[in-house]
C-alpha cells in the first residue's frame, strides 16, 4: 500500500512538472508553438494515466483489506476447530479402552471450551464474511457432530446407571458411532480448508 501511494505521488508530480514546463516554455519563447503543443500533449497523457492510476488505488486498497479480513477469519475458524478437535482427541483413548469413569468426567469438564464458544460466534456471522459457502456448511456440520458427540457422552452415565453392563455397551456403541461421524465431518472440513483459495 505504501508503494502504491508513492507511485501515485510520482505520477501526479510528473503531470504537474510537465504542465509547468509546457507553460514556461510557451511563455518564454524557448520552444516554438509546435514543440509547446507536443509538451502539452504529453502533459495531458500524463494527467490521463495519473487519473486512471489514482482510480485504481482505492480498489486495490479495498481488495487488500478484504483479503486480509478473509485470512483472519479463516485463521479464527481453524483455531476454533482445533480446540474442538483437542477435546475429541482427549476422548478417544477413553472410548478405545472403555474407561467409563474417565469418559463423561473428562469430556463434560470441557463442554464450555473457548473453541466451542468461538465457533458459535463465527457461525453467527453473516455468510458474506465467509470466504466460501462450502466452508461455512462444513464448519456447521463439524460443530453439529461435535455437539452430538458431546450429548452422547453426556448421556452415558444415565444409560450406564439404568442397566449396568448391557446399557453401558450400547452407550459405548453410540459414542463410537458419533465419534465416527465427527471424524467424517472433520475430514470434509480439512478438505475445504486445503482447497480454499484466497485472493493474493
Amino acid at each position: 500500500m505504501k508503494e502504491s501511494v508513492l507511485q501515485l505521488l510520482a505520477g501526479i508530480g510528473l503531470m504537474i512538472g510537465t504542465a509547468i514546463l509546457a507553460a514556461t516554455a510557451g511563455q518564454s519563447g524557448i520552444l516554438n508553438s509546435a514543440m509547446a503543443s507536443w509538451v502539452q500533449g504529453l502533459g495531458t497523457l500524463g494527467a490521463i494515466f495519473a487519473a486512471i492510476y489514482a482510480g485504481q488505488v482505492p480498489l486495490r486498497i479495498d481488495r487488500d483489506r478484504r483479503r486480509d479480513e478473509h485470512r483472519e477469519f479463516v485463521t479464527a475458524v481453524i483455531d476454533a476447530a482445533q480446540y474442538l478437535d483437542l477435546q475429541v482427541e482427549r476422548l478417544r483413548p477413553h472410548v478405545a479402552g472403555r474407561y467409563a469413569d474417565e469418559l463423561a468426567k473428562d469430556f463434560t469438564a470441557h463442554n464450555h471450551s473457548r473453541g466451542r464458544d468461538a465457533m458459535d460466534k463465527l457461525l453467527d456471522e453473516p455468510l458474506t464474511k465467509w470466504p466460501s459457502h462450502i466452508l461455512y456448511i462444513r464448519t456447521l456440520k463439524l460443530t453439529d457432530t461435535w455437539i452430538t458427540l458431546f450429548s452422547t457422552v453426556n448421556g452415558y452415565e444415565k444409560h450406564a446407571r439404568e442397566d449396568g453392563g448391557q446399557m453401558r455397551d450400547i452407550a459405548f456403541h453410540r459414542i463410537e458411532a458419533a465419534l465416527a461421524e465427527y471424524g467424517k465431518a472433520e475430514q470434509a472440513f480439512k478438505q475445504s480448508i486445503a482447497g480454499l483459495r484466497l485472493p493474493d
